[in-house]
């Protein structure tokens, strides 16, 4: 979603957005990209939403699916696939014709959002107010349920409440730190399954399906995709600027202590900037940007300290990366593969790792700031 929202200030030319407030808005495919402070109403996309917002709570219908993170996350119109939201405080009002799945710190899901799939809540206090086709799966402290659930419910709470309305359709699965009264009109007794779970204790409860604990089979799927991910980037960054790279690169070989020092101060400078534009009225709306300039950059200096060591050290060795696009991009999937075993190594591999995110970042700016000759 990150690299996909990375395009929107490029692309905006193409054409704005109904509810947008700024140019970092456009559309693509069908499919609308939000990269902004603050989104009102009226929001209409014949397909996806992505979503990178301050504040939000348009009214509309996304026929598509809803990929959505902000501060305060309020979505007011209908979504015609799945929901994914992820903010401070997070408050569905509208339809969802798919599942809904939401992290916040808080959520609130009125009557309005009735959601026909699945629910899945991860966060600090849910308030379901809203009827579930399907199941819910919900982690929280303090988690209050009032509408009624088609399926099964799976609920890990430090507290749980039932309101009026309250409705189980399957079984209840209920752990905590003690048993709840559950009402026999919410739910018969015999389908209701209780273990004692603190939360302050982590991890899942005993009975929670600890069979299905990804293996190490899938760490390692999930590390080759990582890689494999971050090689599709660098390539593209290869092909699209090689002058710019090289530039940069040259810019640490010739001086790889002043671009350690230079990539310190520029990631300590966007670590900062979060917290000040947080303090400020105006700033908080920008911390997501913030916080999307500081992936982006650890990503991309990853990448090209990781380019640059490979390609010093090819060239020690008598070949020459720079005659050919397929030579750059296969020393960089080499340099990719290296760096990313070393993560392995306790402590020092974060370390080294973390070096060459600094090399990178301090090419960018030893070039930057370069006299002109």
């Amino acid at each position: 979603m990150l690299a996909t929202l990375a395009t929107a200030p490029a692309a905006a030319q193409e054409g704005g957005a109904d509810g947008a407030d700024t140019e970092a808005a456009f559309r693509f495919g069908g499919d609308l990209y939000l990269l902004q402070g603050r989104v009102g109403s009226p929001l209409e996309t014949e397909g996806d939403l992505f979503a990178l917002v301050g504040w939000m709570a348009p009214e509309g219908r996304v026929a598509g699916d809803a990929h959505l993170a902000g501060f305060t996350v309020t979505m007011r119109a209908g979504t015609g696939g799945d929901l994914y939201a992820m903010g401070s405080h997070v408050a569905l009002e509208g339809p969802v014709d798919g599942d809904a799945s939401v992290s916040a710190g808080s959520a609130t899901l009125g009557s309005g959002a009735a959601v026909r799939g699945n629910l899945r809540f991860v966060g600090g206090a849910l308030d379901l107010s809203a009827p579930i086709g399907g199941s819910a799966l919900i982690a929280g402290g303090e988690v209050r349920i009032d509408a009624p659930v088609a399926g099964d419910v799976r609920v890990a709470a430090g507290t749980l409440s039932f309101g009026p309305d309250a409705r189980i359709g399957g079984t209840l699965f209920h752990a905590g730190p003690e048993r709840v009264e559950v009402p026999e009109a919410v739910i018969p007794a015999e389908r209701v399954t209780f273990t004692e779970w603190h939360p302050d204790q982590g991890g899942r409860p005993a009975d929670w399906g600890n069979d299905m604990a990804p293996g190490p089979a899938v760490a390692v799927g999930g590390a080759v995709a990582g890689l494999l991910a971050l090689l599709l980037v660098g390539a593209a960054l290869l092909a699209m600027m090689p002058a710019r790279v090289e530039r940069w690169g040259a810019a640490v070989e010739a001086r790889p202590g002043a671009a350690m020092l230079w990539g310190g101060a520029t990631l300590a400078a966007l670590f900062g900037l979060v917290p000040v534009l947080a303090l400020t009225l105006v700033g908080v709306l920008l911390v997501p940007v913030a916080l999307l300039a500081l992936t982006l950059a650890w990503v991309g200096g990853w990448l090209l300290g990781t380019y640059t060591l490979g390609r010093i050290l090819a060239e020690r060795t008598g070949l020459r990366p720079s005659l050919s696009l397929g030579a750059r991009i296969a020393i960089l999937a080499a340099a990719v593969v290296v760096a990313g075993l070393l993560n392995f190594v306790p402590v020092l591999g974060w370390l080294l790792n973390l070096g060459l995110v600094l090399f990178g970042l301090g090419g960018v700016a030893l070039d930057a700031t370069r006299r002109p000759a």
